[in-house]
């Protein structure tokens, strides 16, 4: 092992004497692909350990296997780490798949250069290798390491593999909708949706950025409606939104006075009603929506009258690939009778989950989900809406599974609280 480490750092010093680098954040642009499930068998995850209210994984870096136990990775990723904190996914590009090792100790260049009195070059010396207490399966085949001159790769293609962020987005990581998936999915065409609401965060401090946080719903001319995840923990200063445009660039924007959640509601009026998870809410405009922009219609239905019907939901939300599309996309649904969701999340969750009544059921064949962004976006059936996005489920421990389901707040259970707030705030 140690004649490895020496000759593995020696080729790491020729390869970077020339380079200066920055964290890598994600991979994006024109020629990202998901990984074919035996394409780079070498490829690990590492993850760290966090406690939050139950144990859930938190992705920290990708790292290369090149022996059975050794795994060449970035200093930084182990930077402030415990070995009793992190552990090694490996065996599959699908994360959900992978089989879990621990690491028995850790080197990092700067150490063994110290330890073996050899002289450090350079000052940006991000690598290290991390050692597992067991040796990977012999079907897990490590990476060749190249240990021949740089000049004789110079001009060839190369690849980079890894689970990265995709534009501030785990890709397996989320609670509430993320992007819009699967099959029958279409960009708008002008003037289509126009009551639909993409719902932005603004970053004052980075001058001209804004991130797309949800979708919404204008049906009068004052109040936007969304879901209550949407906006919990931000302030109204913190949020614009386009309205009348499929393009989430347009200059034209509308901002929130204030805005009042249906259990909030509930608790000024007094009335106690309601469901465990009520996520609902209503934005008020500071300035009305001209007439010129066609608004939604409501359509109160219950459930069973709209099993097995075709619907459509509409956002900006997040695309497979990681990115936020600039025009509003359009995902055809069906909903699905309630005994068959519960079953579908159950299967998946490993225990039975149930359905409160103020919840529609979607999939599609073939499958069709939601993500991030998509939040608070319209479920519609008839041109007219009846229920707005919440998310996926079960959790998304498997994000592009086809049996998991989208989950949508019916609007008929909040018929009196839309009213009361519209006519009487």
């Amino acid at each position: 092992m140690r004649l490895q480490i020496i000759l593995l750092f020696g080729f790491y010093r020729l390869l970077c004497m020339w380079c200066n680098f920055a964290t890598v954040e994600a991979l994006i642009g024109e020629n990202v692909r998901l990984a074919g499930e035996s394409e780079f068998p070498f490829i690990v995850a590492i993850m760290r350990y966090v406690l939050e209210n139950n144990m859930r994984r938190n992705y920290i870096c990708a790292g290369t296997l090149i022996s059975r136990k050794d795994i060449l990775t970035a200093e930084h990723c182990l930077t402030a780490q415990h070995l009793t904190g992190i552990y090694v996914l490996a065996g599959s590009s699908n994360i959900d798949q992978t089989y879990k090792y621990y690491p028995e100790w850790w080197i990092t260049y700067d150490q063994w250069a110290n330890s073996n009195n050899h002289v450090i070059e350079m000052t940006d010396n991000d690598i290290g290798i991390l050692n597992l207490l067991q040796r990977v399966p012999d079907q897990i085949v490590p990476a060749h390491v190249w240990n021949n001159p740089l000049e004789l790769v110079y001009g060839w293609q190369a690849q980079i593999a890894g689970w990265g962020l995709s534009r501030n987005f785990f890709i397996f990581e989320f609670t509430s909708t993320t992007p819009m998936i699967g099959h029958s999915i279409r960009q708008a065409m002008t003037n289509e949706f126009p009551f639909v609401a993409g719902i932005i965060q603004r970053m004052p401090e980075v001058e001209g950025r804004s991130a797309i946080m949800c979708t919404g719903v204008a049906f009068t001319k004052n109040y936007v409606l969304t879901a209550a995840h949407c906006v919990k923990g931000k302030a109204f200063k913190d949020i614009e939104m386009i309205i009348g445009s499929i393009d989430i660039s347009s200059r034209i924007k509308y901002f929130a006075a204030w805005w009042l959640t249906f259990d909030e509601w509930n608790q000024l009026r007094n009335i106690h009603r309601g469901f465990p998870k009520n996520d609902i809410n209503l934005i008020r405009l500071t300035d009305a929506i001209p007439d010129v922009i066609p608004l939604a219609s409501i359509l109160y239905v219950s459930n069973k009258n709209v099993i097995g019907a075709n619907v459509i939901s509409v956002g900006w939300g997040q695309l497979s690939n990681g990115s936020y599309p600039k025009i509003l996309q359009i995902i055809d649904l069906k909903i699905l009778p309630t005994d068959i969701c519960e079953n579908k999340i159950s299967a998946l969750h490993g225990e039975r989950l149930y359905v409160d009544k103020n919840i529609l059921c979607t999939n599609n064949d073939p499958f069709a989900l939601l993500m991030h962004g998509d939040s608070g976006g319209p479920l519609i059936y008839n041109n007219a809406v009846i229920g707005i996005n919440l998310g996926t489920c079960p959790l998304p421990q498997d994000l592009f599974n086809p049996d998991k389901v989208n989950l949508h707040t019916n609007i008929l259970y909040y018929r009196q609280y839309l009213t009361d707030v519209v006519n009487n705030y």
